[in-house]
């Protein structure tokens, strides 16, 4: 059976007869009928992932969420048809027409966040443990990469890439240490609390958020919806500012503005906050990319180490200078009396 008649195979459980279809290549259909033009997805999610997103669409019916792109139901009701392993479903098709609006989005992701919230008790001993257990790798690997830039600057003649880390380890070095009071502070927060459970939540979180996943005309939508769960909300946000700023299509401000715009509809908490942080900062994929050039620097071209570290880097970097601005704009984030 060739695609296209496979194509046609599925959208017959839609009453659909297609006048077009284009294969996009990478897993989306574009179908046009006498009256509409849609999308129709190809994915390989299983039976656990495949409840987790239809469930999606109940709470955006639950809550209004128009922010979150429905999905069509067969004609039997279903939200996906399963064939030869693939699950498929169907989208409206929506023309994107300029850039996404990151203050946009920052407020719809938390307008989705609040919405499907749930807070809960857990052991506080998971935490401490989980979070000591970061900290003291983080340790290990701040040490490694000090034993690195000083063999780097032992070398008579450095190479590109090894100048390159050497001219970041400054802010690296930075990120490091914030990483480091972020975890002392919360765990701080736990030691203060005379209760064996602290308060904790989760929210729909995309899991890829990214404006890849965005689609925008008159309003903005988000697709893509095939890996979300219920999670910490803070780990949805990290993804989105890490993913944008290792593409680097869009400035800085925009961000500053946006995590001001969700925390005024969110209200992150003394904890959130410290957990958004160490999240954003999170510099170990740098370190192992300083391993991986150690390690296989004569069989890759230095040209993409430092393609590769510099995106990483720039990841690192904008996380450290978006938290600064934001606590600049709300003084008593991260103060010791909270």
């Amino acid at each position: 059976m060739t695609k296209e008649k496979e194509v046609q195979r599925i959208l017959s459980a839609y009453r659909m007869y297609p006048k077009e279809i284009v294969d996009h290549g990478d897993g989306t259909f574009f179908v046009r009928d006498q009256e509409a033009s849609f999308v129709l997805h190809r994915s390989t999610m299983d039976k656990n992932q495949t409840s987790q997103w239809a469930s999606v669409f109940d709470e955006a019916n639950k809550h209004s969420m128009a922010s979150v792109l429905p999905v069509y139901p067969t004609a039997q009701g279903e939200l996906y048809v399963e064939e030869n392993e693939f699950v498929y479903y169907l989208t409206p098709y929506i023309r994107a027409e300029g850039s996404v609006n990151i203050v946009d989005l920052f407020q719809t992701v938390a307008d989705i966040h609040l919405k499907t919230k749930r807070t809960f008790l857990i052991d506080k001993s998971e935490i401490v443990t989980s979070f000591r257990l970061y900290e003291e790798e983080l340790k290990a690997k701040h040490l490694h990469v000090r034993q690195t830039i000083d063999f780097f600057e032992q070398q008579r003649y450095m190479s590109p890439f090894e100048l390159q880390v050497c001219s970041h380890f400054h802010v690296v070095d930075d990120a490091f240490h914030k990483s480091a009071e972020h975890i002392t502070s919360l765990l701080d927060i736990c030691a203060d609390d005379e209760h064996k459970h602290v308060k904790w939540s989760s929210s729909l979180c995309h899991n890829r958020l990214s404006t890849e996943h965005v689609l925008k005309d008159q309003e903005q939508y988000i697709t893509h919806w095939e890996a979300a769960s219920m999670a910490n909300s803070m780990t949805d946000i990290a993804h989105l500012c890490r993913n944008e700023f290792h593409r680097n299509e869009y400035p800085l401000p925009p961000f500053v503005e946006g995590l001001q715009a969700y925390d005024e509809i969110y209200e992150l908490s003394d904890v959130e906050e410290h957990i958004l942080a160490i999240h954003l900062l999170h510099p170990l994929p740098y370190v192992e990319m300083l391993r991986s050039y150690l390690s296989a620097r004569d069989e890759k071209a230095v040209i993409s180490f430092v393609m590769d570290i510099e995106r990483t880097f720039r990841s690192i970097a904008n996380s450290f200078f978006l938290l600064q601005a934001f606590e600049e704009q709300k003084p008593n984030m991260f103060s010791e009396d909270q």
